[in-house]
Parts: C-alpha cells; structure tokens; sequence
C-alpha cells in the first residue's frame, strides 16, 4: 500500500517560479504562515520529481487572456493579496 505525506513548499512573490514536486502531486493549498507564502502538497515521496511551474499575480496585474493556468488561490501578505495560478504544462 502507497502512502502519502503532505510537504510544503515555500512560494516567493516573483513572477515565475519552477518547484520539483513528485510525480503526480497535488496542490492542496496556498496560506501565508509567518510572514512567508507556501503551497501544501500531497504527494507519493518516493515518486521521481519533476518540474512544476507557478506564477504568481498580485491584484491589479495584468494576466493576459490566454495563459493557460489553473488557479491554485489567494493569500495575504501584509499589505499585498497575491493570486497563485500553476502553468498547464502536461501536469495532470
């Protein structure tokens, strides 16, 4: 029987950012702990990584009309709401 581990991974409020999560990981969440941003992830620890690509949006950004994304969440940040969306790039 597999099992699964919840990991977190921290996301930094810059345009791009590319995280190597197992195969098959699933985005559970996206909070501010502290005065830091994270993702929460369920994944299969021992499955072979690979790349996943996050952008990160604050209000008001322009994001253009076709980019092809799935909306992860919203956090707060002190004064700053940021808006996390993951690339689809083949991630199922």
């Amino acid at each position: 029987m597999a099992v699964l581990t919840i990991f977190k991974y921290q996301i930094h409020p810059l345009d791009n950012q590319i995280i190597e999560i197992p195969k098959g990981g699933k985005v559970l969440s996206f909070k501010v702990k502290g005065n830091k941003m994270f993702i929460w992830v369920l994944l299969h620890p021992e499955h072979t990584l690979e790349k996943r690509y996050f952008k990160i949006f604050g209000t008001g950004d322009k994001i253009n009309q076709e980019f092809p994304a799935t909306y992860i969440g919203t956090a707060c940040m002190g004064d700053y709401v940021w808006h996390l969306f993951e690339e689809n790039r083949g991630v199922v």
